[in-house]
């Protein structure tokens, strides 16, 4: 499967001389980009945790998930929950999956309900998981984004992190730990499906956050129009090289929603017409935390004996901290030594 932004790469290097009959839609896409982005634009190949990194963390995160998998199949065998003819589930079925699962960790104090949000979101403040009123997922969404992105990150850390005994460790969160959180619950989504893909929607805040602030050496930043602009062409003749789209009509209208989509997520709370004023947390969290999670478990699967990882892996979600800091993670090894406590 080849991604947006490895083709925008290859074809800023070599050109569409490779490529015979173009559709006129896609080959007036690239023009668009051709004449707006420096050929040099540095896009490298992202991180890529080792395979012996990615089974050791897979086969922990598999063991804390064994609970809420369990209950959630019972639950679907007892027909509570219904999954459809075409393999999805409705936004209150969802709820219930989401509460079997949060109960079934031992999260009795969090709970699932249906909100207004377009996204999924664990608000701390409330201990809640809100859950869309139009979602349809299947059960791999289940699996990997409720159970492995939601409770196994931001609950769990909440909740080990208040059982720790004292008050560095306790609450919402430390100074600065939402990028090894957000990115461990992005790692953990990928080691579920088998393949960490940090190149898609991670690596791609990346990117048009980069070219929403101008990083392609412009002279300013760019609106949200400028950017949208940019980004929905990069996937619109993406897609219709990779074959996952015709170049046709309906293409150009698919990839402009998803497009300005991807920018009320950068630009929310902003007026989208001052350049390069962005809410970052999307354009930087997901990928350079994921990327910073799998730098730091090849570097512990290395230099690390197994009781000493399956220590540190504690530490890491003792609380939500950033582990990379050096007093935080001081705190929570230091206390973990002393006052070990149960760290789900």
């Amino acid at each position: 499967e080849i991604k947006p932004h490895f083709l925008l790469r290859q074809l800023l290097a070599e050109g569409m001389t490779k490529h015979t009959d173009v559709p006129v839609e896609v080959a007036n896409a690239w023009q668009f980009l051709q004449v707006r982005l420096p050929h040099n634009l540095p896009i490298d190949t992202p991180y890529q945790m080792r395979p012996e990194t990615m089974a050791w963390y897979g086969a922990q995160l598999a063991k804390r998930m064994e609970p809420s998998r369990e209950a959630i199949a019972a639950t679907i065998a007892q027909g509570e929950v219904v999954v459809d003819d075409e393999g999805m589930v409705d936004a209150l079925g969802l709820v219930w999956l989401t509460n079997d699962a949060l109960h079934a960790r031992g999260f009795s104090e969090w709970s699932a309900e249906l909100s207004d949000k377009t996204n999924i979101d664990t608000l701390q403040a409330t201990k809640k998981i809100y859950i869309p009123k139009n979602y349809r997922k299947n059960l791999d969404y289940v699996d990997q984004v409720i159970l492995g992105h939601e409770i196994d990150q931001h609950v769990a850390r909440r909740e080990n992190g208040d059982s720790s005994g004292i008050t560095e460790l306790s609450g919402t969160g430390t100074h600065g730990y939402l990028g090894p959180e957000e990115g461990a619950g992005k790692v953990n989504e990928g080691m579920i499906k088998g393949r960490i893909s940090n190149e898609d929607s991670a690596f791609g805040f990346f990117i048009s956050g980069g070219l929403a602030l101008g990083f392609d050496n412009t002279s300013r930043g760019r609106t949200m129009r400028e950017t949208c602009e940019l980004v929905w062409r990069i996937n619109f003749v993406a897609d219709y090289l990779s074959g996952a789209s015709g170049g046709s009509d309906e293409d150009i209208r698919r990839s402009i929603t998803k497009a300005t989509l991807h920018m009320l997520r950068i630009y929310r709370g902003t007026d989208g017409r001052t350049p390069g004023v962005i809410f970052p947390k999307d354009t930087t969290t997901y990928y350079q935390g994921s990327v910073e999670v799998m730098r730091k478990w090849d570097r512990d699967m290395e230099m690390m004996t197994e009781e000493e990882r399956r220590f540190e892996h504690q530490v890491e979600r003792s609380a939500k901290i950033n582990p990379g800091r050096r007093d935080h993670h001081a705190i929570a090894a230091d206390n973990l030594r002393n006052n070990p406590y149960n760290v789900r």
